[in-house]
């Protein structure tokens, strides 16, 4: 299995998800099983850019269940795709005062053998330290291919602020391999009027 620590951060490594089978598209938190675990990569509050970038660089934006041989999934195995979409200004949040920010972040391209998909999105707002997490995890749980619809910060005060959200994907194949990924919007500023 293809891991990679983020010693720049100092985060631990988490446990979080599971191993199974089943090829639908959509499944709520309760259907999954916690008995079988995969690493994630733990999001810390707060970042430097400097810890940021250590965290892109250190991971892919592929979840690669590399197999018993050690052939990995671009060589024939199994594997997902984070595409983490384009932050925008929403256009449903017209109805908050200063507007929301969000985007639309996927999991695709799974290859038939993954089975336990799991796809975890956060929205960072740029400070004068570094990067602050400001949302809850958005959760969603599947067997494969998902988009996520509904990441988005809801803008609080005046003045312009820059925004980027962070996916984390994790994932269980047929033969209960587990890999995780890690990728990101690019930054987008917002002016809260």
């Amino acid at each position: 299995m293809k891991k990679k620590l983020i010693g720049a951060i100092g985060t631990a490594v988490a446990a979080v998800l599971l191993s199974g089978g089943g090829v639908a598209h959509a499944a709520t938190p309760e259907s999954f099983d916690d008995q079988n675990t995969t690493t994630t990569v733990e999001l810390p509050a707060e970042m430097t850019d400097t810890e940021l970038q250590s965290l892109l660089t250190a991971n892919d934006n592929t979840l690669s269940f590399t197999s018993e041989s050690g052939i990995s999934a671009r060589a024939g195995g199994d594997y997902c795709l984070i595409f983490p979409g384009n932050m925008w200004s929403r256009t449903s949040g017209n109805i908050y005062k200063y507007g929301t920010v969000g985007s639309k972040p996927r999991l695709g391209n799974c290859t038939g053998g993954v089975v336990k998909t799991k796809l975890e999105s956060y929205v960072y707002k740029r400070t004068g330290s570094g990067w602050t997490k400001v949302t809850k995890a958005f959760l969603s749980y599947g067997t494969g291919n998902m988009e996520q619809k509904s990441v988005k910060y809801i803008c609080k005060g005046k003045g312009t602020n820059t925004f980027q959200v962070i996916s984390v994907g994790t994932g269980t194949n047929s033969r209960g391999q587990s890999a995780v990924g890690t990728d990101s919007t690019g930054s987008f500023s917002l002016k809260c009027t």
